[in-house]
């Protein structure tokens, strides 16, 4: 049984499926399916029941999995302190944090400030900066790890994205509490159609506005409406509050102002709304993914 095997067989296991487990490990899903089936018979058991949707876990690849996950973390963990130890460099974690209302941030900052009381050898830091500031950063080398929403992540494609357990905030219609239409119960797009519509600029959000285009053209068939960019979700309240737009927007956009905006949640838009961490693969892996199994831990 090699570390190798282990490795396959967990990625594997994390992301129901082989060729994702392939291309986390930057190897073939030759290699990853090869790797597993010797590390099966060398245990004399299945691990993975083959599905077309992808694998999953047998009784017997719990089971496994529970121990074995553990040891490859203990074991990634040791190697990285190692070469910490040679590098200091290597012992910051630079996180940052994109998209998020204040109440949400402080909750984010205070799983982060635990994780670093239990990991005294690195020097963490986080910082609350726009999406594509972060992702510039992280291209640049300025940055190790990004927190935001799964949505503001789908062009990319050279990170390792990883769910957190933050509960999923839906998306949804916010108007002011003053709106004439805030007496309703539902409300649908049409019912706006001749307001102008605020949406968070790109240099703060790089899919917001695309996205309200996209349900505004494409889902609901809504063209020539009116659109203005603000340069800060506080900009984009203020607005709210004082009647000057409406917005499709996360919910975490009524913490704390629940008394001035008014939130209509739209169907199907649920699943948008996962918060995920997100990182390069490489020397920051295993911290990265230490982080995350904490956060899994402290935010459930």
């Amino acid at each position: 049984m090699t570390i190798a095997q282990i490795a396959c067989f967990v990625e594997a296991a994390g992301t129901g499926s082989f060729s994702k487990a392939a291309m986390h490990l930057f190897i073939s899903q030759q290699t990853v399916s090869r790797q597993i089936r010797s590390l099966e018979n060398e245990l004399g058991v299945k691990l993975f029941q083959r599905r077309n949707t992808g694998v999953v876990l047998t009784e017997q690849g719990r089971l496994f999995y529970e121990v074995e996950s553990e040891l490859l973390r203990q074991h990634q963990t040791l190697i990285d302190r190692i070469r910490d130890s040679t590098h200091p460099d290597n012992q910051r974690l630079r996180i940052g944090l994109g998209g998020f209302s204040s109440y949400d941030e402080q909750r984010l900052a205070g799983t982060i400030l635990s994780f670093s009381r239990e990991n005294p050898e690195l020097e963490v830091e986080y910082r609350v900066l726009p999406v594509n500031t972060a992702l510039e950063w992280m291209d640049e080398g300025k940055l190790d790890l990004l927190i935001t929403f799964q949505s503001e992540l789908e062009k990319t494609r050279d990170l390792y994205i990883r769910p957190l357990p933050f509960g999923r905030t839906e998306i949804g219609i916010v108007i002011s509490q003053n709106h004439p239409c805030a007496s309703r119960r539902n409300l649908k797009f049409a019912d706006l159609k001749d307001e102008v519509w605020g949406v968070l600029s790109p240099s703060v959000s790089l899919d917001h506005k695309l996205r309200l285009q996209q349900r505004l053209e494409h889902d609901e068939g809504l063209t020539n409406v009116r659109i203005k960019e603000y340069t800060s979700k506080s900009n984009l309240q203020i607005a709210l509050v004082n009647g000057k737009c409406v917005t499709f927007v996360y919910e975490d956009i009524m913490n704390g102002m629940e008394d001035s905006l008014k939130f209509y949640p739209q169907p199907g838009d649920r699943e948008l709304a996962q918060i995920c961490m997100a990182w390069k693969m490489g020397e920051y892996t295993t911290k990265a993914r230490n982080l995350a199994d904490f956060m899994q831990q402290h935010l459930e």
